[in-house]
């Protein structure tokens, strides 16, 4: 049988002769029309299940670019689960067996093993995403399933809000790893009829997005706001460049734009969208501030610094919803509490802020707001981009420190002086692990 999301897909391809699937590599390019994508994923369902693969049968993904979007539609027919990460042991009541395929190249043979999951996903014999997210109460990494259903929803919902045009021409600019990525940009771009456009291998560089925007008439980019703010910054820099992205409809997350950066940006591009979602809702929830497809709730969020009770936290209520360990326990009247902290804007839109775990940290018994410490870093060392995360022990932190041309900052300190800022800033003695690129760990010092 035929699940719903690979009919309405087919559906759409034939209405519409697009979408073209590009794929733009250092010197050379490859293209792929609709119907040859549908082709090569039939031939790689058959070629799936000459090895043993049967409805219910996970594939775990470790291509990119067009393959990927091959993949994808070869379980899409097959009935197949498919994820593009390891997925996470979660220790549950019930547990329930799932043979996992994967594939270390393009030639090779395909490698099977058995994996032990929640039996509250539950487990069927359709096609499911299969997408990890942090735990809301435990912190934990859990697996989330999306069912067919519950991504076709995402897919309508977004293409009629964000009017979305075929033969309109999309940069596939997010990670294939997660659910925003999946849904809300490739399938969300095939269901559109738009043409697809990979850079291979990515190159999130301003100036080399910029060059592939000219270049290939994009006219659409779903990107994270890291990405989105060093764009901004690299044009501020490079005056020449304004006029690129102004042709250009943007869609990325709610934080951490202020409302004045995201008026700011709705003037400088064609459509600028600002959403917020979570994996556990097949990611979306808000566009530009109003829901999209689901209910939603303000209720009072508990232990929260006293200087920031005007936030209340997000509870929602959609059909995307997806099934995880947990679901039911905390959903009451068929709203999930999302964990989030919002606020009711005078225009009656809702402004995400984020996690209170990841805004507020609590450190020598006072709560310190994220957000100050990473415009302070910027503002220090000129960055174009500061973001800080706490792990979920809260024994660790994650920083993304990015220099104005999108290198790795060239910091005129010493780690030792680095170590004195974050401590100076968190009032706690802080230790640098290790840099790698653009990405610094660090954590409490023992001392």
């Amino acid at each position: 049988m035929i699940n719903a999301l690979v009919d309405a897909l087919m559906q759409r391809c034939r209405a519409n002769p697009s979408p073209n699937l590009i794929q733009v590599s250092e010197g050379q390019g490859q293209r792929l029309s609709a119907q040859e994508l549908w082709k090569r994923a039939l031939e790689k369902r058959y070629y799936m299940r000459s090895f043993g693969m049967r409805p219910g049968d996970m594939w775990l993904d470790e291509s990119f670019g067009i393959e990927q979007m091959i993949n994808l539609l070869a379980c899409i027919q097959g009935s197949f689960h498919y994820t593009a990460q390891q997925v996470p042991f979660y220790q549950d009541r019930k547990l329930q067996s799932i043979r996992v395929f994967s594939q270390k190249n393009r030639n090779s043979a395909l490698l099977c093993r058995t994996l032990d999951l929640p039996a509250s996903l539950k487990f069927d014999e359709e096609f499911s995403l299969i997408v990890p997210t942090r735990g809301l109460h435990s912190g934990q990494s859990m697996p989330v399933r999306l069912d067919s259903h519950k991504i076709l929803h995402q897919l309508e919902t977004h293409t009629i809000a964000m009017n979305l045009r075929p033969h309109s021409r999309r940069l596939i600019t997010l990670p294939g790893t997660h659910s925003f990525g999946l849904i809300l940009e490739r399938l969300l771009g095939l269901y559109a009829g738009q043409d697809l456009i990979f850079l291979m291998p990515p190159r999130l560089h301003p100036r080399s997005l910029l060059q592939t925007i000219e270049e290939e008439d994009i006219d659409f980019i779903a990107c994270v706001p890291e990405v989105l703010k060093l764009l901004l910054a690299f044009e501020d820099r490079h005056p020449e460049a304004l006029t690129v992205l102004a042709p250009v409809s943007i869609h990325s997350g709610t934080a951490p734009w202020s409302l004045v950066e995201r008026e700011r940006l709705s003037q400088r591009v064609q459509h600028f969208f600002w959403s917020y979602g979570l994996t556990e809702c097949g990611p979306g929830v808000l566009l530009n501030g109003k829901p999209i497809g689901c209910l939603i709730r303000l209720q009072a969020a508990q232990d929260l610094p006293a200087s920031h009770t005007q936030f209340e936290e997000l509870w929602v209520a959609t059909p995307s919803l997806g099934s995880f360990p947990g679901r039911l326990s905390r959903s009451v009247d068929g709203f999930y509490p999302t964990g989030d902290l919002a606020l009711r804007l005078a225009d009656k839109r809702i402004d995400v802020i984020g996690r209170s775990e990841d805004l507020f940290l609590r450190t020598s018994q006072q709560w310190i707001d994220r957000r100050d410490i990473e415009q302070q870093l910027q503002k220090d060392y000129q960055l174009a981009a500061a973001h800080i995360s706490l792990n979920s022990q809260g024994d660790a932190l994650s920083l993304y420190l990015v220099g104005h041309d999108g290198q790795s900052i060239n910091l005129q300190t010493s780690t030792d002086e680095l170590e004195k800022k974050l401590t100076e800033l968190f009032h706690k003695p802080i230790d640098i692990r290790y840099q790698d690129m653009n990405h610094w760990t660090a954590a409490w010092a023992k001392r």
